[in-house]
C-alpha cells in the first residue's frame, strides 16, 4: 500500500454534507429553474429529516431505499437524505418501463421508494412493490428553517 495513500483521511457523505452545511450554510445548494432554492444549511436539515424519517419506517445502515424521478433538488434531498442515515441509495432511471423498474426495486431488496407523482401516474398500477411508498414532490421549504414539512405517503393521496 502506498504510504501516502494511508495518510490521506476517508470522508463519507455524511461528513462532506455536514461539512458543507458549515463552510457554505447561507449558499445556495440546490435550485430547480430559481423556483425552489435551497441553501446548504436547508439541505442538510432535508436530510437529516428524511433521514429520520426513514429511521422512523425501520430503514437501518445498509439498508436500500430507492429513488424514482426526475432531476429535481428534491431527488438530491432524498439522495443525501438516504446516506445520511448510511442506508444505500438504488437510484432508478425514470424512462425504465414498469417491468423493469420491478425488476430493479425485487433485486436490489428496497425497502422503501421515493417516487416522483409524475412517474407514479405513469406507472403506478404496474408497480408492484411492497415496501413504504412516498412522493418526493413535497418536500416544503420555509425561510431560513428550510424545514421538511411533509413527507406524503403515496397512499394519502389514492381515492
Amino acid at each position: 500500500m502506498n504510504i501516502e495513500m494511508a495518510k490521506e483521511k476517508i470522508y463519507t457523505l455524511p461528513y462532506l454534507l455536514d461539512r458543507s452545511v458549515k463552510q457554505y450554510s447561507n449558499r445556495l445548494a440546490l435550485s430547480f429553474v430559481e423556483k425552489h432554492k435551497i441553501t446548504y444549511k436547508g439541505l442538510g436539515a432535508l436530510a437529516r429529516k428524511i433521514s429520520f424519517y426513514l429511521s422512523f419506517h425501520d430503514v437501518e445502515k445498509g439498508d436500500k431505499v430507492a429513488l424514482l424521478g426526475e432531476n429535481s433538488p428534491n431527488w438530491s434531498a432524498a439522495f443525501w437524505g438516504i446516506t445520511y442515515g448510511g442506508a444505500v441509495a438504488v437510484p432508478i432511471l425514470p424512462d425504465f418501463s414498469a417491468a423493469e423498474i420491478n425488476n430493479i426495486l425485487e433485486h436490489s431488496e428496497s425497502k422503501v421508494l421515493f417516487i416522483s407523482q409524475r412517474i407514479y401516474k405513469r406507472i403506478g398500477d404496474a408497480l408492484n412493490f411492497k415496501g413504504h411508498l412516498f412522493f418526493i414532490d413535497h418536500f416544503e421549504t420555509e425561510d431560513e428553517e428550510e424545514r421538511l414539512t411533509t413527507v406524503h405517503n403515496a397512499k394519502d393521496f389514492e381515492s
